[in-house]
């Protein structure tokens, strides 16, 4: 996350992070692969946000590291610091309202071509963290807009229906799959569907797209039969043009 000394970039790399979290207006983002050692943070006041993570001793090859960063606004708010699990888990808790804490989680899942016992190791560690989050807190994750209202409107939707949750009943999947429809549902009723402007516009022009299609066709065969007529060549070029021009005009 920390250029080298040798780095001839302009700005360090918490710099255009920090920045371009300002530009997309996001209050907390879990970093991961921040090859850093131990534990620490870095506050970047002219962009507004603080850098803390976790991950291997000094001595110790790095690779991976995991971390948040956060708006310095929130940070205030924060009644205790991330809790560094190891270098693959650290978590975050966010105080809401009635005493209850938003638990965020900032993972580094090992790839493929781990070993298994690495594997075996990091799931178990995250099946603990996930089971020790109290009852009444509420497990989250991350959700950035440009636009504040939106955002605060599913910020609150969301919190809504987390309150709803029974988080820490059943087993893990069971509980992740809850979250997931939580997530869903609060994004549906707030951000909406993309849809197009007319769902059937392909059916009900079928028989003009095929038209146009068919003369197109007719106009490119004729010009291969006579590749040297530029003519031929030039009108299969306005037909294919007018029949672009035409289908996106239906849409």
């Amino acid at each position: 996350m920390m250029d080298s000394q040798d780095s001839n970039r302009p700005e360090c790399r918490t710099a255009l992070v920090a920045r371009e979290l300002s530009r997309y207006n996001v209050d907390i983002a879990a970093i991961s692969e921040t090859r850093l050692p131990a534990e620490g943070q870095l506050t970047k006041h002219g962009a507004g946000y603080t850098f803390l993570w976790k991950g291997k001793p000094a001595e110790e090859h790095r690779i991976q590291g995991v971390g948040f960063a956060i708006n310095n606004s929130l940070v205030h708010q924060l009644t205790e610091l991330p809790v560094g699990i190891n270098d693959c888990l650290i978590t975050l808790r966010v105080p809401l309202t009635n005493f209850c804490y938003a638990v965020f989680i900032s993972v580094y899942a090992p790839t493929l071509d781990a070993e298994d016992s690495e594997k075996e190791m990091f799931y178990a560690s995250l099946n603990r963290v996930l089971a020790a989050v109290p009852n009444k807190d509420k497990k989250t994750n991350v959700q950035c807009f440009k636009n504040k209202e939106s955002r605060l409107k599913l910020r609150s939707c969301f919190e809504r229906k987390l309150m709803d949750l029974s988080i820490g009943h059943g087993c893990i999947s069971a509980q992740w799959e809850a979250l997931k429809t939580a997530i869903i549902s609060a994004c549906a009723e707030t951000v909406g569907y993309t849809s197009k402007k007319h769902q059937d516009w392909f059916d009900d022009n079928d028989s003009q797209i095929q038209e146009l299609i068919d003369r197109k066709c007719a106009a490119f065969v004729d010009w291969q039969n006579n590749p040297q007529s530029l003519a031929k060549k030039e009108l299969y070029h306005q037909l294919r043009a007018k029949t672009q021009h035409k289908i996106c005009m239906m849409k």
